[in-house]
């Protein structure tokens, strides 16, 4: 039996014959496309199997062509080591024929001109002069919404040759981009996977997330898995009432769609998702995490939750998400007892770390308290108006000024933040308009209307996003200015305001 040719004819031969792999449909579609199409894009769910069918998608197709050379690519370098090259490593490992070559951590070498390596798409320089005697090229894009146009723009100048083949595939976070275009482009062969086409959802007969939803948590979660290592209804459910069917982040990782943002949204979702990934690089002097600060976003009229973030700043002004707490109570005294357990729970140091709090409403009592007790504390009224005359041109209120702040934090790739709750389901939610003069304003929440649609995004309060900002806020060169415009005359907040002030200066 000649296996170069049976591959070539049908590469799910590999997966059966060679590898011995479990497949399913989707991902028997992805491996086939690959060998017919020049470009395959495949848009899917989380937990589809990706890295898993990517590499041996990229074994199979470097045994069926004698000198092809194969590359697989992902946005950093620990993903292509650590994801895409590990299962790689365990198919060449684990085949039911000796493979042969020479393996490293992301190099295969089956002979001087016929090898497979793993490159970062942080180095461009990396993709270029990549040509194959034999005119057989396969590159892998891993997580490619997470990649740049500039890598994929160079990627795609590889696609000179008949025999040159080109993999995107990923979850599609990001509504913008080449590999989002891909969709769109009669070039590319194009495959989505959402959650209801794996087979936990197709075996258990269950067609829409409506009929998902309606199942109590239990039943779902005693429903028999095809593939457990797959994604899982349970996983589903949880999100549905974690971030709600409409949210952008459920969109993407469970229905394979694109987010449906637009330019009204103030953070896009693959900005959160970078930030949740993202290392800090250190320069060329020592870091010091220096300055924290806890914000607090207070239950308001109608609502029942109040939540605490807490953030910690260092010298080279990136920031990192040390917490997040939920307190289910309205009262005063509940809030500011949770935030103080927070506070020395996380060993804040009641002399220079802070408290920044949504003073509006229940609000102004917990500031009080705070301040009361000798903490430092920055209330921030939302309905107050920007910090000084240049931003009240830009904002029509400090709330709009605020979240334009954390916008940029997330843009500049300032700011590591951890998967908590619900925290990715609701920062993409939020959306800036202008007003009448101009000025960027932040759009109301919606109110809930009934007790049925508390579960939908735009229904959602995102008071994470709230805290979050209110708590970033007190990074910026506006922290002392705040305290002038809340026009509270306790000695104790004067003495808040030079003390935060001197560690402003000091630290940043």
């Amino acid at each position: 039996m000649n296996i170069q040719k049976e591959i070539q004819k049908d590469p799910v031969f590999a997966l059966d014959h060679v590898f011995g792999s479990e497949h399913w449909l989707g991902q028997r579609m992805i491996i086939r496309s690959v060998f017919k199409n020049q470009r395959t894009t495949v848009k899917s769910c989380h937990g589809l199997g990706k890295s898993y069918i990517s590499a041996r998608t990229a074994m199979a197709f470097l045994l069926a062509h004698k000198d092809s050379i194969v590359i697989t690519t992902a946005p950093t370098f620990r993903q292509v080591e650590n994801i895409i090259w590990r299962e790689l490593r365990g198919a060449y490992h684990n085949a039911k024929i000796p493979i042969g070559g020479k393996l490293l951590k992301t190099t295969l070498e089956l002979d001087e001109n016929w090898y497979s390596m793993g490159l970062s798409a942080d180095r461009p320089d990396a993709f270029q002069g990549i040509h194959s005697k034999s005119g057989w090229i396969l590159v892998i894009a891993d997580e490619t919404a997470g990649m740049s146009d500039e890598i994929l723009e160079i990627i795609e100048a590889l696609l000179t040759s008949q025999n040159v083949r080109l993999l995107y595939i990923g979850n599609p976070t990001k509504g913008q981009g080449l590999f989002y275009e891909s969709f769109k482009s009669k070039l590319f062969h194009k495959i989505s996977i959402p959650c209801l086409k794996t087979p936990n959802f197709t075996r258990n007969g269950i067609k829409t997330i409506g009929q998902l939803e309606a199942m109590e948590r239990e039943d779902v979660a005693n429903l028999p898995l095809m593939y457990p290592q797959l994604i899982t209804p349970l996983w589903v459910w949880d999100r549905i009432y974690d971030w709600g069917k409409d949210s952008p982040i459920f969109e993407a990782r469970a229905m394979a769609q694109f987010p449906s943002e637009s330019d009204a949204t103030l953070i896009p979702l693959h900005w959160v998702e970078e930030a949740l990934t993202l290392k800090i690089k250190k320069k060329k002097n020592p870091m010091s995490w220096s300055q924290r600060q806890i914000g607090i976003d207070c239950a308001r009229f109608g609502e029942d939750l109040s939540v605490l973030t807490a953030i910690e700043g260092n010298t080279d002004n990136y920031l990192r998400h040390l917490d997040t707490r939920w307190c289910a109570k309205r009262d005063t005294m509940e809030v500011v007892g949770r935030a103080i357990k927070m506070f020395k729970d996380l060993g804040f140091d009641k002399k220079r770390d802070s408290f920044v709090v949504d003073d509006t409403g229940l609000g102004g009592g917990v500031t009080d308290r705070l301040t009361e007790l000798g903490y430092i504390v920055l209330p921030i009224n939302f309905a107050s108006s920007a910090t000084d005359d240049d931003e009240k041109e830009k904002f029509n209120s400090i709330k709009a000024e605020m979240f334009w702040n954390l916008r940029e934090i997330f843009k500049e790739r300032r700011l590591r933040l951890q998967d908590i709750g619900k925290i990715v389901a609701e920062v993409p939610t939020v959306r800036y308009d202008f007003d009448s003069s101009g000025r960027i304003k932040i759009v109301p929440k919606k109110k809930k209307k009934n007790v049925s649609e508390t579960n939908t995004a735009e229904n959602k309060s995102p008071d994470f996003a709230d805290s979050l900002a209110l708590a970033c806020f007190g990074f910026t060169k506006h922290q002392t200015s705040v305290y002038t415009q809340t026009k509270k005359k306790d000695v104790k907040t004067k003495k808040a305001q030079t003390v935060v002030g001197n560690i402003l200066n000091k630290t940043f």
